[in-house]
């Protein structure tokens, strides 16, 4: 009879910490859930895709960098900028204002980079400027305008560059100071983000645009984008209040585990307890 009770609290205790391992894993599998791209400019507009991915015509768009596109409008000028999906702005350069179609100019670029949830990031670069609550270090909302499209760097004209990468590992975060204005308008730190032989750059495919990734050295209208403005995390009431509830989330499922652990170790302390009491009752 004794047995029983023991084999219950033994049940218990395994059933206990099959749960917190499943927790943990339902945690972690959601924390990389894939990431869904919208195109990079204001709800409503279109763009010409005046450069394709895998498309050799500038020299730029090819071996570990194919995976790339440039947009501009047709009329040449300047367009709002907007991130394509949530993430946190790990890079920012805008201390540059010059631009020319000769590789001289290559290191005179702005840029912006942004990581996201899914150990991802998006690379945007020519920048004319930024909002100037654009902060490097700041998380950010898709369809939030983080950005001007511009000519810095090297380029023919007022467009964005933009491309989908995953950051080298222990890669020093904001190069150019929080408002990237820390380096000077010829320094660059393409190393920090910048695709390589061993880490080229990724698909990238957007929700307006799914065939995104059928390079054909295309020329072609793209949108309109349905990449809504909600809000600036870090400044708005409302995002400042869903940040909040997410680390209240995020603290209620630290405790579950806790008390969970703390439930387990109970049992199993219960358990020694029950079975030294049957000793020493049967000696």
């Amino acid at each position: 009879m004794r047995a029983r009770p023991a084999a219950r609290l033994a049940s218990f205790v395994v059933l206990t910490f099959f749960a917190t391992f499943a927790i943990l894993a339902l945690a972690d599998s959601a924390s990389a859930a894939p990431v869904t791209f919208r195109l990079p400019w204001e709800a409503g507009e279109s763009l010409v895709l005046t450069q394709d991915g895998d498309d050799p015509c500038c020299h730029d768009h090819v071996g570990p960098a194919a995976k790339a596109f440039d947009f501009a409008r047709l009329d040449a000028q300047p367009f709002a900028i907007v991130a394509p999906a949530d993430g946190i702005v790990v890079q920012l350069k805008l201390s540059s204002h010059h631009g020319c179609p000769e590789a001289s100019c290559v290191n005179e670029a702005n840029y912006l980079v942004i990581a996201h949830d899914d150990g991802t990031s998006t690379t945007m670069l020519h920048l004319a400027s930024a909002p100037e609550w654009v902060r490097c270090g700041e998380r950010v909302r898709a369809g939030v305008i983080v950005g001007v499209a511009g000519d810095t760097g090297l380029a023919s004209g007022v467009h964005l560059h933009i491309e989908r990468d995953r950051l080298p590992s222990g890669a020093r975060a904001c190069a150019c100071g929080l408002d990237g204005l820390g380096c000077a308008a010829d320094e660059a730190h393409f190393e920090l983000f910048f695709p390589t032989a061993e880490r080229p750059n990724l698909p990238l495919t957007f929700q307006e645009w799914p065939e995104a990734m059928a390079f054909a050295g295309r020329r072609v209208i793209v949108g309109p984008s349905r990449n809504a403005d909600r809000a600036f995390v870090a400044g708005d009431a409302a995002p400042a209040r869903s940040k909040s509830a997410a680390r209240k989330s995020s603290g209620r499922m630290r405790l579950f585990v806790a008390l969970t652990l703390a439930a387990g170790l109970a049992a199993l302390v219960a358990l020694f307890e029950h079975r030294l009491l049957g000793t020493r009752v049967g000696a």
